[in-house]
């Protein structure tokens, strides 16, 4: 594969736990890597057991992994350019051949695109 840039969609609600959020990445409370280390060998209860403490004054696991996720793309993408898409609130409208093609605040997100033989990119990112 090919990859020349990733558009990671997030969430603006990934820090959530902060009375301000500007256009940067946050460090995350915990290593996401140790994060995933504990996973592979906690048990369903154990986990359930210590996510309240994980997840701090976020509401749920779902902005916390986003946060995690964020980091992760930081620290990992090298010189692959890589921005990140926070919207506020959006649903999934079609899903065709594996590509989520999301719908936010009354347009069209639509995140793909594959690298052509001839080195075009093909796709759509329509707002």
């Amino acid at each position: 594969m090919n990859l020349e840039a990733l558009i990671h969609v997030s969430t603006a609600y990934c820090n959530c736990d902060r009375l301000e959020v500007k256009e940067e990445i946050y460090p995350p409370p915990y290593d996401p890597e140790h994060i995933i280390q504990a996973m592979e060998w906690m048990d369903d209860e154990l986990i359930q057991t210590l996510t309240p403490k994980l997840i701090g004054d976020r509401p749920n696991t779902y902005t916390f992994t986003k946060a995690l996720t964020e980091h992760m793309l930081l620290k990992e993408s090298g010189n692959l350019p890589v921005a990140i898409v926070r919207p506020s609130i959006g649903e999934l409208i079609k899903q065709e051949k594996g590509v989520a093609f999301p719908r936010i605040a009354g347009y069209f997100l639509v995140l793909y695109w594959e690298k052509r033989a001839d080195g075009a990119l093909e796709g759509l990112l329509q707002l």
